[in-house]
């Protein structure tokens, strides 16, 4: 039987099958690819037009913080409310990140805190003040993470004037917190700008440093080291004028050469009077050459302002109607600008002053007319200076009106202005404390010894003596023999007339003895700071004090009052 023929059908082979499977997967794989790479390519295109958008929202976010801060820059330079400058300065802080945008973030944090310390300086207030003080002190935290310690060229100019300005916010605290280490911190700072600052680059900037640096060493001169700081406030101002000239910055130059006239009054008040009160009057003189009525009003106000105290202060010396009549046309002339709407600190200041003078002009003539001229521009004063707002100056104005009262007491019912006149130094001293406000407690608080021992002279009764002793006392924990000589030679002078009334009405030796110690004290100052005539008139006291003669006690005239 044949076998069966095999068949001729071929099968197919392995590798054409895997061929086939193969180009299966490729086609699958490119048709993925191609699916992937499409979907790759509208990720990217998405990613970057999300890119490309917040690139754009960021530009437009940077656009509109640039333009907030120019327009916050023009409203300030403008002047005026400052409310809408500072709303611009925290819009265009709202749209910034403090890490991303650094440097543009500083820049308004930087007039912000400027706009603070502007308030702050208007009103002396304390709230505005240490805004500033934490403005600054955050865009010092940001240039040191920008420059670190190499800062150059416009940036260690930025710096330095970040740094003066945060002595200044501290200046304005110095008047209201502690005063002495406050303002030592300032000077510190603004010795450390003069150092990052360069006068070649930006000697405008330095001389403005030096400038406050001046007014620093003044104001710390009234709490310690008097004469030194003094003379460390006029270098400071004889370095600032040699960029501040007449020509160039008349304005600047004005401000500093006041600055130097009132180092020297300050000065005349230890030293050389006459002398040092001439070159006040002569730096005064050399402002008002550019600060007119016509070209810089604000400068001629305060020009004037300081010449009229300058002369109260020669009139004190010299005791001249003439001299206090120039006073009141100085002062007069500060107020054709200083209004009570527009600069209501500066026309309460000029107030007090007309004041002063209207009392000087009293003791010169006795007519009460000038005490009611006093006393009238005390009350407008009043309007301004209130206890929380001006508790300093209140405090002084309550120093002052109380002294006024004295001087009509000496004029009609003795005991009732007496009493009004203690009324007025115990509303200053609700304000003026020991720690706050040290001299002007010891002012007030002398002021008080004062009118007790009027008033014992009235009623004849220890009490009120006890009383003013305890007072004048009080007034010795701040007027020592080092820091207030003068100060201190009449309050040993006023507790010796009060003990010597003591012994007057009780004969104790005690009291006695204890009025020539304080005498002898007060004589000794006197002889030193060459003023032989109440050095003579202590001396012949003392020696009838040395007899034992119970003789009348040391009146009022004699003690004298603060102002």
């Amino acid at each position: 039987m044949p076998s069966p023929k095999k068949s001729t059908k071929k099968k197919p082979k392995l590798h054409h099958h895997i061929v086939k499977v193969v180009k299966k997967t490729i086609d699958a794989k490119t048709l993925v690819a191609t699916i992937l790479g499409g979907l790759m390519v509208l990720i990217v295109s998405s990613a970057t037009n999300y890119l490309l958008e917040e690139q754009r929202a960021r530009q437009e976010t940077l656009r509109l913080a640039n333009q907030d801060i120019q327009t916050a820059d023009s409203l300030f330079k403008e002047g005026g409310d400052l409310a809408e400058p500072i709303r611009y300065y925290k819009e265009a802080l709202s749209r910034l990140s403090k890490k991303k945008d650094m440097q543009i973030y500083a820049e308004a944090e930087s007039g912000l805190a400027l706009c603070y310390l502007n308030k702050a300086q208007k009103g002396k207030a304390g709230e505005y003040a240490q805004q500033a003080v934490d403005a600054l002190t955050d865009v010092m935290g940001l240039y040191k993470t920008l420059y670190g310690k190499n800062a150059q060229g416009p940036d260690r100019v930025n710096i330095s004037r970040v740094i003066s300005e945060l002595a200044d916010s501290l200046s304005v605290l110095s008047d209201i917190k502690e005063k002495v280490p406050y303002l030592e911190r300032c000077i510190e700072l603004h010795n450390l700008a003069l150092k990052v600052s360069s006068e070649k680059k930006d000697p405008e900037l330095s001389a403005t440093i030096l400038m406050n640096l001046g007014k620093e060493y003044m104001n710390l001169a009234e709490e310690k080291d008097g004469a030194e700081n003094l003379q460390k406030a006029l270098d400071a101002d004889q370095q600032a004028l040699r960029f501040f000239t007449p020509a160039e910055h008349p304005k600047e130059f004005a401000v500093v050469s006041n600055s130097v006239g009132e180092a020297f009054i300050n000065l005349s008040e230890s030293q050389e009077p006459e002398q040092n009160l001439k070159k006040a009057l002569e730096a005064y003189g050399q402002a008002l050459k550019v600060a007119t009525l016509e070209s810089d009003p604000e400068g001629y106000a305060m020009t004037q302002l300081n010449i009229g105290d300058a002369l109260l202060h020669v009139n004190r010396i010299q005791h001249s109607s003439p001299i206090l009549s120039q006073a009141l046309k100085a002062f007069n002339n500060a107020l054709l600008i200083y209004k009570e709407d527009s600069s209501p600190f500066n026309y309460a200041t000029v107030q007090t002053d007309l004041s002063d003078t209207y009392c000087d002009l009293f003791k010169a003539s006795g007519k009460s007319s000038n005490l009611d001229s006093a006393m009238a521009s005390l009350n407008n004063a009043l309007k301004i200076f209130k206890a929380d707002t001006y508790p300093y100056n209140y405090a002084l104005l309550k120093l002052d009106l109380g002294n006024i009262f004295t001087y009509y007491a000496s004029l009609r019912t003795k005991g009732e202005n007496l009493k009004r006149a203690l009324e007025n130094y115990q509303e200053g001293l609700n304000v003026c404390t020991l720690d706050r406000y040290p001299n002007e407690y010891a002012k007030l608080v002398f002021n008080v010894s004062q009118v007790y021992g009027q008033l014992a002279q009235i009623e004849k009764n220890t009490k009120n003596l006890v009383t003013a002793v305890a007072a004048a006392q009080e007034a010795l924990k701040v007027w020592t023999l080092d820091r207030y000589p003068l100060d201190y030679a009449q309050a040993q002078t006023s507790l010796g007339g009060d003990y010597k009334s003591l012994w007057s009405l009780n004969g104790r030796e005690q009291d006695r003895e204890s009025a020539l110690r304080c005498l002898r004290e007060a004589e000794k100052v006197y002889q030193n700071a060459n003023q032989p005539e109440k050095a003579k008139s202590l001396g012949r006291l003392i020696q009838t004090l040395q007899k034992g003669s119970l003789s009348k006690p040391v009146s009022p005239a004699q003690k004298g009052t603060a102002s």
